[in-house]
């Protein structure tokens, strides 16, 4: 488990949950596809990606539970996982993993992803993009529109706006 020294977690996050397996990557649509063995990892806050690279894995990503929008499985023999954010979809062949495994791993995302939802309501309302709640934190005028510092850590600054 070399991913967890590559692991860097934001103020009151907890690793849940974590599955080996492979991560489906295009180089342009429909011409060449290449998988890359790692490790995703289930946070209280988001989904991180850890590539293995050798003997040791390195961070990829990380897809924030409030930004993501859908989970789907497909794949008869081998079956695979797309998890779908605002921006992006990943497509993952987990080790191990049949369709009923692979529900239960959808489930344990949703219902975490409302426990975060939940935890991040303010005043009845869905807490705001992470962007531009960063952006209120810190002002930045140098930056109209968008603050390379703030974007680069957006997930630090959502849990100053959690319930008491």
């Amino acid at each position: 488990m070399s991913w967890q020294k590559s692991i860097v977690l934001d103020a009151m996050e907890i690793v849940l949950q974590s599955w080996d397996g492979l991560i489906t990557s295009r180089y342009k649509i429909g011409i060449a596809k290449q998988l890359h063995s790692g490790t995703i990892a289930l946070t209280n806050q988001r989904i991180l990606w850890f590539e293995r690279r050798g003997l040791s894995s390195k961070f990829s990503f990380d897809i924030d539970l409030l930004s993501l929008q859908e989970i789907t499985i497909g794949g008869n023999i081998n079956t695979w996982i797309s998890i779908t954010d605002r921006d992006n979809k990943y497509i993952f062949h987990l080790a191990r993993m049949g369709k009923d495994e692979a529900e239960l791993f959808r489930d344990i995302i949703y219902k975490q992803k409302q426990f975060w939802v939940k935890e991040n309501m303010i005043g009845g309302d869905t807490m705001p993009d992470a962007t531009v709640v960063c952006m209120k934190i810190h002002e930045c005028s140098d930056h109209p529109g968008k603050c390379p510092s703030c974007e680069y850590n957006r997930h630090r600054k959502t849990s100053q706006y959690k319930k008491a």
